[in-house]
């Protein structure tokens, strides 16, 4: 099972998707298996106007 939930989160699937189909409550649950890398500019702080 967690070599799919990989493939799906780096294959772009959507974080709430995976969740579902792992069938966490929590997405915070979901979120501790997601070691993706993100560049800093994916960040939500930078869509922030200034």
């Amino acid at each position: 099972m967690w070599f799919t939930w990989r493939i799906l989160l780096k294959g772009g699937v959507p974080l709430e998707e995976v969740q579902l189909l792992l069938g966490h409550k929590n997405p915070q649950t979901t979120q501790i298996y997601d070691k993706r890398v993100r560049r800093t500019s994916e960040s939500a702080s930078h869509k922030v106007p200034f």
